[in-house]
């Protein structure tokens, strides 16, 4: 494999994350740890990322973004940030699974590995995955879903790994419910990054693979929180005139 920069973004959670990638090696990365939005943060943050490591925007060979699942506007963020340097560069673009990266991130384990993003209104995004021996990626072992902590536990069978901010806010709950089959990630591998992102997309990209600009979408799993205004009059009682 000739050597490939590809640039990753992460913005699905608080904690978003840049890493620049060549082939399998870490260039660089940046934390944009914001617990309100990253919009004001992250082209910066690219910005500098790009110009500390010598790397000029068409010298990549493709972007990489987080999808989701994960905060509506964070992936939004990510998506529109992505998708103008692609067409800016016109360069080639790839769509990530926040919750497959964060399986990436656990490593090869042999447990399930269990990543949980909190998806607010008590519920998470959720999937398990296994990494068989050998294999060059994990694999989608329980399909991602939203729901409850406790509907997703009651699924789980065996050992299991956890990760993720879902993870963290609902620690006590799994602990209670699996006692000593719950494991969790150590801090440094609990929340998504760029680095697995970019580690994902340059391995689609490797095989010729890449996503149609138009056609790429976040994905939410659930309706977004955000709600259109109800046209004007509705719920209104008529009144009969005359």
């Amino acid at each position: 494999m000739e050597p490939t920069l590809v640039l990753g973004i992460e913005t699905a959670t608080f904690c978003g994350s840049v890493a620049l990638l060549c082939t399998d090696r870490l260039v660089a990365s940046r934390t944009l740890n914001s617990r309100v939005t990253h919009s004001a943060r992250l082209l910066g943050a690219i910005e500098d990322l790009l110009a500390e490591t010598d790397t000029r925007p068409q010298d990549l060979a493709g972007l990489a973004v987080s999808i989701g699942p994960g905060s509506f506007t964070g992936v939004r963020i990510g998506l529109s940030a992505a998708k103008g340097l692609s067409l800016a560069l016109d360069t080639a673009i790839v769509g990530v699974s926040t919750l497959e990266a964060l399986a990436v991130r656990a490593g090869r384990d042999r447990r399930l590995i269990c990543p949980v993003i909190d998806a607010r209104r008590k519920e998470t995004f959720v999937a398990g995955y296994r990494w068989p021996a050998g294999a060059e990626l994990p694999q989608l072992a329980i399909g991602c879903g939203v729901m409850p902590i406790g509907d997703f536990l009651r699924r789980l069978r065996g050992r299991c790994l956890f990760l993720g901010d879902g993870a963290l806010r609902y620690r006590r709950e799994i602990e209670d419910r699996l006692g000593e089959r719950a494991s969790f990630a150590p801090p440094h591998r609990m929340l998504p990054s760029a680095e697995e992102v970019a580690w994902l997309g340059q391995r689609r990209l490797a095989r010729g693979e890449s996503d149609e600009l138009a056609r790429l979408e976040p994905v939410y799993i659930r309706p977004s929180d955000a709600r259109l205004p109800a046209p004007k009059g509705r719920g209104k009682r008529l009144e009969a005139s005359g």
